[in-house]
């Protein structure tokens, strides 16, 4: 006989269902339904804040994108003279190594042909990260305005 077709046989379906049968009910705590129904609240209010930058309506999408552009460019060229400043106070052992990947870079540069300038490529990097800074801090506060809104909707 497989174990399979043991559990099958209909004496012990039979002692297994007395015996379940005679376990005491359990109940619920009393306070599973106040819990359940808090959160549930708390998950309604919570609404679009919740769901993100894709969430926003369209105007706030192509408002944050175009502040996040015009910040990028604006820093792109605020940092430029930073970043050659930087690059003259470089001496020594350091302006060496710089020199010599300023170099490398100019020969793999050259190979793919993708990059033409090493300011668009500096820009890019700054930009990249810049936007990720103005995605995140728009985010921040487009539920931080969500949130004020809505709990002030729910005062009586």
């Amino acid at each position: 006989m497989k174990p399979e077709e043991e559990f099958r046989e209909p004496e012990w379906t039979a002692e297994l269902d007395r015996a379940l049968k005679s376990l005491p009910l359990r109940s619920a705590p009393p306070s599973l339904i106040p819990r359940t129904l808090e959160a549930i609240r708390k998950e309604a209010a919570r609404g679009k804040a919740a769901a993100g930058w894709l969430a926003w309506p369209l105007w706030a999408r192509l408002g944050s994108a175009a502040a996040a552009i015009a910040l990028l460019i604006g820093l792109g060229f605020a940092l430029q003279p930073l970043a050659e400043a930087v690059w003259a106070s470089l001496a020594g052992p350091a302006q060496t190594f710089a020199a010599h990947a300023a170099r490398l870079f100019h020969a793999v540069r050259n190979l793919g042909g993708a990059v033409e300038s090493v300011p668009l490529l500096f820009l890019a990097g700054w930009g990249a990260a810049l936007w990720l800074c103005a995605a995140a801090t728009g985010s921040f506060l487009y539920r931080l305005l969500l949130s004020s809104v809505s709990m002030s909707d729910s005062k009586p």
